[in-house]
């Protein structure tokens, strides 16, 4: 069943200074890292709940990624995930209801520290809905449902 807001992503033009304004309004912001073969990075603003903030930024030109075009008109929140306890009884509800889920796509990312953050993903076949199951860097036993991907951490 879905719990509830798991993180919203935020497009950004420069990680860097979107990191120092977002320290400077007060919040704890940590690095989170680079998606491989999406040429994306990110860091992360977690709140007590769990629940966080993820800053993402390009590192290399995408104009084939669906938060590109966004980004070019100024950024800001371009996708969303929710958490959710049971994703296979999800994707059937889901499914039931007409939402075309995807089959299953490698992801991962990389840290600051070197560790490799690896999950499975399931996209709605428009990329406009759909959702993602994952470990969560605030809560690693969490799993989460995304609007534009579903994932399962496989390390």
């Amino acid at each position: 069943m879905l719990q509830g807001i798991d993180h919203l992503v935020i497009a950004v033009r420069d990680l860097d200074a979107a990191t120092k304004d977002y320290r400077d309004l007060g919040f704890t912001v940590v690095p989170g890292g680079r998606h491989t073969g999406i040429g994306t990075y990110n860091s992360l603003i977690a709140f007590r709940d769990g629940a966080y903030l993820e800053l993402i930024a390009f590192y290399e030109p995408r104009d084939d990624h669906r938060w590109w075009a966004p980004l070019q008109k100024g950024g800001g929140l371009v996708d969303y995930c929710l958490q959710t306890d049971d994703l296979p009884a999800d994707t059937r509800v889901l499914r039931a209801a007409g939402i075309d889920v995807g089959e299953p796509e490698q992801r991962d990312r990389k840290r600051a520290d070197g560790k490799e953050i690896r999950w499975v993903s399931r996209c709605h076949a428009a990329r406009t809905a759909g959702w993602r199951h994952s470990s969560s860097p605030t809560r690693p036993d969490a799993t989460s449902a995304c609007r534009a991907s579903a994932a399962t951490p496989t390390a």
